[in-house]
């Protein structure tokens, strides 16, 4: 079995590492970035969509204890009904606005991490894809080599990647087309 060295640089797939042993992490650039984006993208708005829940929920339940700590002070005896009413309105308009202040802060956090967990989870999805277009990547430049009738290479990927199987039945094929070359001339002598 001979080791032959694959020429990263004209890739099938638009790939850019010039080294054996992968260490950028872009193999397939549109096949990885596209899945990247889609899955921040994705998290961002279900997480945005959650914040903004997040803040109404507080809003409302901050106007509500306002409210009910402002009707505590209504029903005081011997204060005439419109000061009262009026003791009241103050008390509810300082609710909302204790409310909508704590509230947007809230808000603001709650977005921030949604931006964090975004990239966070956009890289994630990074490395993920990188499993997978590394072993394409290689079974793509394999593949050329097999083509040019060299069948006894042999594609070696790391333990965790994507498509093992796929690689396995290469090596399979490439391992039975290696005996049938050899093979085959023996039998036309």
């Amino acid at each position: 079995m001979e080791r032959v060295k694959v020429n990263r640089m004209a890739s099938c797939s638009g790939g850019s590492c010039p080294q054996e042993r992968r260490s950028c992490y872009l193999i397939n650039k549109r096949l990885q970035i596209t899945s990247a984006m889609i899955a921040g993208i994705a998290t961002l708005l279900i997480s945005t969509l959650f914040s903004i829940l997040l803040w109404k929920t507080y809003y409302y339940f901050s106007l509500f204890a306002g409210l009910s700590i402002a009707e505590n002070y209504l029903p005081m005896r011997g204060i005439p009904l419109v000061s009262q009413l009026q003791n009241y309105l103050a008390g509810a308009s300082a609710a909302r606005f204790i409310a909508s202040k704590e509230a947007g802060t809230v808000l603001l956090v709650a977005l921030a991490c949604s931006i964090v967990y975004a990239i966070g989870v956009g890289y994630l999805e990074l490395l993920r894809t990188h499993r997978i277009a590394g072993p394409a990547h290689k079974l793509c430049k394999y593949l050329q080599l097999a083509k040019e009738g060299k069948y006894s290479i042999r594609i070696a990927i790391r333990k965790n990647d994507a498509l093992q199987e796929t690689v396995d039945a290469f090596n399979e094929l490439m391992e039975t087309l290696e005996k049938r070359k050899e093979t085959v001339p023996a039998e036309k002598k």
